[in-house]
């Protein structure tokens, strides 16, 4: 069984590594289009917070649950499945993370993209926040005590989620469809400024959370 595990953690270090080249891919792409905009720059911000919070989380989460169930007292057939299972479903997930943080980039170069580019990062606060409940979930169901961080992350998500979600899903489209346009110009520039807040609080809460080194 210990051989098997061991198995599993190479092939996870295997997709850190290319999860990784990932979100440098999309960062670096992002930063060759470099624009002398302030929203631009705003938008830079944010994802490269996200990349430093999401750079090893995801994949970290994953080997979490393989240690959580080598850890576990289930019978070794049980514990084949629920291997198998985190890499049938666990391993999608992470590369998920890669593919909505690089459309957050490519959204983050188009000077009429930014309720673009938060709508992605509030798809990713949503299935992080869902994929992190569920790996909650799945360590109790081994009764093992899951770690502190993941109630943390997952609850410091939904939390930023849910007014982000009103700001591009609500008042944006309601905005546009009844005021005039130039009033409607200066509620859109409103709305980046407590978009950009709120993304930029949410990565700042996470990574305090999470790094002791930015405490000092």
């Amino acid at each position: 069984m210990q051989q098997n595990n061991n198995q599993y953690h190479k092939f996870i270090v295997a997709l850190e590594i290319v999860y990784s080249l990932f979100l440098a891919a999309g960062l670096s792409t992002l930063l060759l289009g470099a624009q002398f905009e302030l929203s631009y720059w705003a938008l830079v911000i944010i994802c490269v917070l996200t990349l430093i919070r999401f750079f090893f989380a995801p994949s970290k989460n994953i080997e979490l649950l393989l240690d959580k169930i080598g850890e576990s007292r289930i019978e070794k057939e049980e514990k084949e499945k629920k291997y198998r299972f985190v890499l049938l479903f666990d391993t999608p997930v992470l590369f998920i993370h890669a593919i909505l943080f690089t459309m957050m980039c490519k959204f983050a170069k188009d000077k009429t993209g930014y309720t673009a580019f938060f709508y992605i990062f509030f798809a990713l606060l949503v299935i992080n926040f869902t994929w992190l409940k569920f790996i909650y979930y799945r360590i109790n169901e081994l009764k093992l005590k899951c770690k502190d961080n993941i109630s943390f992350w997952a609850k410091n998500n939904i939390q930023f989620a849910i007014p982000i979600g009103i700001i591009v899903f609500l008042i944006l489209p309601v905005g546009k469809s009844i005021l005039r346009e130039d009033l409607f110009i200066v509620i859109r520039f409103i709305c980046f400024v407590a978009l950009f807040v709120l993304a930029f609080l949410n990565c700042r809460r996470d990574l305090w959370n999470t790094y002791s080194w930015i405490k000092l």
